[in-house]
């Protein structure tokens, strides 16, 4: 393969569609140019141009527009074929992305965060929409159109991307896991699977202390970063703790990657002996059939007939969103914070409690769309979609 060397990396400035000036840092190669980096970031219409120096601008690098948080509009030109990761991440005032037909590749995250998009149209020659495309987007009803064509939709390309119907074109075959968590309905022809809604390390391969083999079938949050792991062996199924369960050598990764990227976890997020002590704590209240150890676990609530219950299990979701196990009796019902509480159809019988959850409550009230947020979270939790 012949090596492409770069010429020269240099500021250049231009004029945009409104007459203003935009400033560049680009890389110059013996048939193309590269667009590294928009250095104007206050800007809020950005026009790629076709050619700098009579040479086709064909690549918008990684992290060209990252974090341009005025950026309203970007035109793009026919004659781009590839977008670098993290390109137009965080632009979270983006409206509209109509990407070029010229476009074949597109980088990690590209598009993650930016939560103001209300139309996107994806090329029609690209095959893949790349991890985390459109991760933590949020976004509300948008237009997006995914092409005849498209063939892979890698692991979280949607997830938090919003609570919307996604259209799923026929060609599709290849859905990577946690690619709709939290994230839009997928409307296609494939039989659904369970691992399109979960996470990492779904469907791993594992060896148990003994030697049998299995497969992670199902992920299941827990408190502080700890998740509960459902393995098939063979035709059992056998739960294991993460990560106490992996520390104790009780289980292992199969994939050596796999494996390091356990032990990057360890390191980074239980990298303290206290949060160690929390994680053995989680898992001896879970192997004693207790769902949850930490706060409102174990408090008594009132609903609104009159009922008294106790919480009894505590599952976490996005944007501090939760769903609570009450069991009154021997009855057990299910409610969502703060929903079910701003909509007076739970209350805590303890005063200093209730004066707890009205604190936590008040963020939600003051901000519109993290309230609007909460009631999406909660529809898609009453239709079992999380």
């Amino acid at each position: 393969m012949e090596e492409v060397s770069l010429l020269e990396r240099k500021k250049i400035k231009i004029e945009n569609s409104l007459q203003q000036i935009q400033e560049y840092v680009i890389e110059e190669y013996d048939d193309h140019i590269v667009l590294a980096k928009l250095l104007t970031e206050e800007i809020e219409v950005a026009d790629i141009p076709q050619l700098i120096n009579g040479k086709p601008v064909t690549v918008i690098g990684d992290g060209c527009f990252y974090l341009c948080s005025a950026l309203k509009e970007v035109h793009i030109p026919e004659g781009i074929e590839v977008i670098g990761q993290q390109a137009f991440a965080l632009c979270r005032s983006l409206k509209e992305l109509i990407l070029p037909d010229s476009i074949t590749e597109i980088g990690d995250l590209a598009f993650r965060d930016c939560r103001g998009l209300k139309k996107v149209v994806i090329p029609k020659y690209l095959k893949r929409i790349p991890a985390g495309a459109f991760a933590f987007c949020y976004l509300h009803d948008p237009e997006i159109i995914l092409p005849d064509g498209l063939e892979a939709i890698e692991s979280v390309a949607f997830a938090s991307a919003g609570h919307f119907y996604l259209k799923i074109p026929d060609s599709v075959t290849e859905i990577g896991v946690g690619a709709f968590k939290f994230g839009p309905i997928p409307l296609t022809k494939l039989p659904e699977d369970k691992g399109w809604y979960s996470e990492w390390p779904f469907g791993k391969a594992v060896v148990c202390s003994d030697g049998r083999k299995g497969i992670i079938t199902d992920v299941r949050s827990s408190e502080r970063n700890c998740r509960i792991f459902e393995v098939t062996v063979e035709s059992q199924i056998e739960d294991y703790f993460y990560p106490c369960d992996y520390i104790d050598n009780k289980i292992s990764f199969a994939d050596k990657k796999d494996q390091q990227g356990f032990e990057r976890d360890v390191k980074h997020i239980w990298n303290n002996e206290n949060e160690l002590k929390n994680a053995y704590r989680i898992r001896n209240a879970w192997m004693r059939g207790l769902k949850g150890w930490e706060w409102p676990f174990g408090e008594a609530i009132v609903c609104s007939d009159g009922r008294e219950g106790i919480i009894t299990d505590v599952r976490h979701f996005e944007q501090n969103c939760r769903s609570y196990e009450v069991t009154i009796g021997s009855q057990i019902e299910n409610y969502f914070y703060p929903c079910d509480y701003i909509d007076g159809k739970i209350s805590f019988t303890d005063r200093e409690n209730q004066q707890e959850v009205e604190s936590g409550i008040r963020h939600f009230l003051h901000d519109e769309k993290k309230l609007k947020n909460a009631y999406q979270i909660r529809a898609a939790w009453v239709r079992g979609l999380i």
